[in-house]
Order: C-alpha cells, then sequence, then structure tokens
C-alpha cells in the first residue's frame, strides 16, 4: 500500500524531515544507491496556482480537488515516498498571515487526532522569493510509527504573496528510505513556484 501525504483533508499514515534534519541512523539503507537526481515532468495547473518539477520515473496523481502527490510508479523503490501538495483557504482569515497561522494550527491538530503519539519536532522559519516577492513559511518534521513501521514526514506551510489560499507541501516516506529520496523532495521543493491571488 503507498504511504499518502498528510493532507488537511486526509488521513495522516505517513513520516516526515527536512533538509539537514533527517540525519541517518547507521545502517539504515546503507546498501541502497540514491536515485539518479533528474526532474523531467513538469506539473502545472494554474487553477491550483502552482508548478513543479518532478521525477520522469514518478507520477502525479489528483487525489481530491486541491491535492496532488507525486510518487515512484508501483513496484518501485519511490513507490512508498511521496511529495504531496495541497491548497487550504482557511475560513474567516482576513489576511494571508493570519490563513497561514489557522492552517498551521489546525494541521497539527489534526496531526495529533490522527496519529496517536506522533512526534513533532525542528519547526523553523522558511523563506521563498525576494524582495517585495519574498514570503515567510515554517517548516517542521513529524516522526511516527504506523502498522509496525517508522516514518518520517517533512511539512512545509506557505502562504502566497497576495490572497488568503495557503499551500501545504509535504514530502513522506517510510524512516529507513528517507534520507534516500530527500534529494529528490529538496529538489522538487526548490522547483516549486506559487502563484498570487486566490
Amino acid at each position: 500500500m503507498r504511504i499518502l501525504s498528510l493532507s488537511l483533508s486526509a488521513a495522516v499514515l505517513a513520516g516526515m524531515g527536512f533538509a539537514g534534519a533527517g540525519a541517518q541512523t547507521r545502517g539504515e539503507a546503507a546498501a541502497v544507491q540514491p536515485p539518479a537526481l533528474r526532474l523531467d515532468q513538469r506539473f502545472a495547473d494554474p487553477g491550483l496556482g502552482f508548478a513543479v518539477a518532478y521525477p520522469d520515473a514518478w507520477i502525479a496523481a489528483r487525489e481530491g480537488p486541491f491535492l496532488v502527490v507525486f510518487s515512484g510508479r508501483e513496484g518501485t523503490e519511490a513507490y512508498r515516498a511521496t511529495v504531496s501538495i495541497e491548497n487550504v483557504r482557511p475560513p474567516g482569515a482576513e489576511t494571508p498571515t493570519a490563513a497561514t497561522a489557522a492552517v498551521l494550527a489546525d494541521f497539527k491538530v489534526r496531526l495529533v487526532r490522527a496519529v496517536p503519539g506522533i512526534r513533532t519536532e525542528a519547526e523553523t522559519p522558511i523563506f521563498r522569493g525576494a524582495g517585495d516577492k519574498r514570503v515567510e513559511g515554517s517548516q517542521f518534521l513529524v516522526n511516527y510509527s504506523h502498522g509496525g513501521e517508522m516514518f518520517r514526514k517533512w511539512v512545509v506551510i506557505m502562504r502566497r504573496t497576495e490572497g488568503r489560499v495557503v499551500h501545504i507541501w509535504s514530502y513522506t516516506a517510510p524512516r529507513d528510505r528517507f534520507d534516500l529520496f530527500r534529494p529528490v523532495a529538496e529538489a522538487m521543493l526548490e522547483s516549486w513556484t506559487i502563484g498570487d491571488g486566490g
């Protein structure tokens, strides 16, 4: 079964980590070579307001009206590594900053409800863009057990420069494969472009 990335509208059944924070334990995935890093495909949807590049060997699937999940193809080692991006527009938020705060708070509550014993750690700000287009978001890691297996998840919550739509980007993988596919996730995050408005 593929582990889908966590979203506000979906059950949490995955794991996490972000650049520099997912140090691999000795012996984990030691015999596995890192995948070749080429992002040959591009997902772009003007209605969702974002575009992102992803590996040719991966697939993109619409898991809901505002949720896209990228993963390796079935039968490959990357099948249970996922990157997801979801658009959320919280009701009652009057500003982009208020919308981001509301989504972050609600996301954490849903994490705890969905996965008892989940641990959130290493929350830090993250910045995208420059000058008057520079936007601050939040990123953090989640670690948890599901079905007797440990998972890690790197979550980035980022608003647009205008409007009240907030994007939830996440990378999820079994803990022993998290660092193996993290370079792919980092490259996808770097390629991700967000539109204004909403």
